[in-house]
């Protein structure tokens, strides 16, 4: 049995994308929210995954990470005993 040709590429670019996937996926974990996704996907159910993937992060950075970045500096200013900043 031959695999065709465009059955080939598409396995070798959902490959790729998967592999970029798990270099995201290990960028968020280690606290890098500006990881992106660069591979795309052929078949649709990884374009998917990789759309949900991508709203997940900008779910995260604009909630979770904005107010964890907002905390860290009000904790500076109070490290320098300014003590005039607030955390909403």
């Amino acid at each position: 049995m031959t695999i065709s040709k465009k059955t080939e590429s598409t396995i070798r670019i959902d490959h790729e994308f998967v592999s970029d996937v798990v270099r995201f996926t290990n960028e968020l974990k280690s606290g890098n929210n500006l990881a992106k996704i660069n591979k795309n996907a052929e078949s649709p159910a990884l374009k998917e995954l990789g759309k949900i993937l991508e709203e997940l992060r900008d779910y995260l950075e604009h909630t979770i990470a904005r107010d964890i970045n907002m905390l860290v500096n009000i904790l500076n200013y109070y490290k320098n005993k300014d003590f005039t900043h607030r955390f909403p």
